[in-house]
């Protein structure tokens, strides 16, 4: 989104910047999962890597 679209949206009301807000904080939140799954996941490898070792 660039600041044209923010503006759009900053001019469309508060409603409007409410739905933006919630709309990214729940990308944010996909993000961290998906960042936490993979990070479980490289451990899990690193751990049957060692194993091999």
């Amino acid at each position: 989104m660039n600041r044209e679209q923010i503006l759009s949206v900053y001019q469309q009301g508060p409603e409007a910047v409410a739905q933006l807000v919630e709309k990214l904080l729940r990308r944010i939140e996909q993000q961290e999962n998906t960042i936490h799954q993979l990070q479980a996941r490289v451990k899990q490898l690193e751990a049957h890597t060692k194993k091999q070792d």
